[in-house]
């Protein structure tokens, strides 16, 4: 059954129920199926899309992302989520990558846009606001207009099991953002083991203050809600004074959040004020959960936060149950319907307790990357995805995290590699050398931090940073910037070894 059928069975069963409540305006699921409806016929007959073309939507968090997303998926096409945090660099890679003819975005996200030397096969511009001139060889469309011109009587398109629901860029072992293609059935299927997983129902109030671009967002906020009839209340972006009012006036009984989030929301002068007891369901995923957090979280409001884990090419793989237990270092069991494994480097399978790569059932993750034949050769060991993470799981299948055969930093939930950050500062001529590597952090799981070589005398953590900004999203950008005289290296080969770097800084020595 398609993401349009379990929506049209929700509207005949409950039509007057809120489905979104945003910022600016809210929606009952009849009307949330009405506009997405229309909206799909818009891009099905006036934009003459057809099945599996792409669409980038970069929005920030509120109902008129939600409404694209699922008029897209009605449509039949394929969402790339953009993080409007982007860069121009950033964007034009997707854009080239990706073949996209149609982009949804903000007022705000559109002076990236200008600064674009070329569009690539861009041929449609919806902004969600009003009118814009200037951009020169595309049609420039109002999200509101479009809306409005839409036909209410239009048939979704069926899709396959092998159409591809979403296209969600990753960062990958070339330095380069890689696209995670991902299925209509495996969002549903993803979707509904959620729903088992934390008990969810129609009564639920689920909170969504993660990023709408990212997959923890999709996969935890929106999608489960949606299949179990539940009401999302969408927050704009993370303030933690806000999200505790919000919990608080809305009675609201999920959430899904990050470490960094959690460690803010303890943060707040008269957090114990706040009436959280309605909450049966904290969860915390992307990013490392530290039990410093977890526990003054349980101290403050009395709520115990539930670990989970997944990635943008698996989507949600464990949740600790609501019903517990909750072991101290663990990052919950595999959700129903996700089969998973514990193997060594030969592919064997281990026994519980034993440390090895946890690998994910290839039914139960996405179906490759994007134009990169070898990185998906690469990825898989027959009917096994592999993760990158070294675990043991114990009698209970529950599943502890122990290292990461992977380079990449997870930030407050955010993937960067480190060549990408490399690559950038290493463009300035005042830089010689540079080594990025993640270090520990209680509130973000890892920080961003670079070590830079000088090839001049004048060059200043500052001229960094700036040249940093400039280039890269906000959440890539180092929070630590050293300028040292040299990288630690091997003597065989010359290679910088970053693990050295690692264990100087991470352990709070300075060179």
């Amino acid at each position: 059954m398609s993401i349009a059928d379990r929506l049209k069975n929700i509207c005949d069963t409950s039509p007057d129920k809120l489905a979104f409540v945003g910022e600016d305006r809210s929606l009952t699921y009849k009307d949330f199926d009405s506009e997405t409806t229309k909206l799909a016929s818009v891009f099905a007959e006036t934009l003459q899309t057809s099945k599996g073309q792409r669409v980038i939507l970069s929005l920030p968090n509120s109902v008129d992302y939600v409404v694209c997303l699922f008029a897209a998926y009605k449509a039949g096409v394929t969402v790339i989520p953009a993080n409007p945090m982007l860069k121009v660099h950033e964007i034009r890679h997707v854009l080239q990558t990706s073949g996209a003819p149609i982009l949804i975005t903000s007022p705000e996200f559109l002076e990236q846009i200008r600064n674009l030397e070329e569009f690539g096969n861009l041929k449609h511009l919806i902004i969600s606001g009003p009118a814009q001139t200037g951009f020169k060889g595309l049609q420039v469309h109002t999200l509101a207009e479009m809306k409005e011109s839409g036909e209410g009587d239009f048939q979704p398109v069926q899709t396959d099991s092998e159409d591809i629901a979403s296209i969600f860029f990753t960062s990958g072992t070339t330095g380069k953002a890689k696209g995670a293609m991902l299925s209509y059935p495996l969002i549903i299927s993803h979707g509904d083991s959620t729903v088992e997983a934390v008990h969810m129902s129609p009564e639920d109030r689920h909170i969504c203050v993660l990023p709408m671009t990212h997959l923890f967002g999709q996969d935890l906020a929106i999608i489960p809600t949606v299949l179990s009839g539940g009401t999302v209340y969408i927050v704009e972006r993370f303030d933690a004074e806000k999200v505790l009012s919000v919990l608080t006036e809305n009675r609201i009984t999920v959430m899904a959040g990050v470490n960094t989030m959690y460690a803010r929301m303890v943060e707040v002068p008269n957090a114990k004020d706040y009436d959280l007891s309605s909450l049966r369901a904290v969860i915390a995923g992307a990013a490392a959960l530290f039990a410093e957090v977890s526990g003054k979280f349980k101290e403050t409001f009395n709520i115990e936060i539930l670990p989970a884990y997944g990635s943008t090419e698996t989507s949600v793989v464990t949740v600790t149950p609501p019903e517990g237990p909750i072991k101290t270092g663990s990052i919950g069991k595999p959700i129903p319907g996700v089969a998973v494994s514990v193997q060594d480097e030969n592919g064997n399978l281990l026994p519980p307790g034993v440390a090895g790569e946890l690998m994910v059932r290839k039914d139960c993750v996405m179906s490759g990357y994007l134009n990169l034949p070898e990185a998906n050769k690469d990825s898989f060991r027959g009917d096994w995805y592999h993760t990158g993470d070294i675990i043991t799981m114990d009698e209970d299948d529950y599943i502890f995290i122990v290292g990461r055969k992977k380079e990449m930093i997870n930030t407050s939930g955010y993937s960067v590699f480190p060549k990408e950050v490399e690559d950038i500062i290493s463009k300035s001529n005042k830089v010689k050398e540079v080594a990025v590597v993640g270090l520990p952090d209680k509130v973000r799981g890892e920080i961003v931090a670079a070590f830079v070589v000088p090839a001049s005398q004048d060059l200043t953590i500052d001229d960094v940073l700036s040249f940093c900004q400039d280039n890269l999203a906000t959440y890539k950008i180092p929070r630590r910037v050293e300028l040292v005289h040299d990288l630690p290296k091997t003597s065989s080969t010359g290679k910088i070894e970053k693990k050295a770097l690692r264990d100087r800084y991470g352990s709070g020595q300075s060179q």
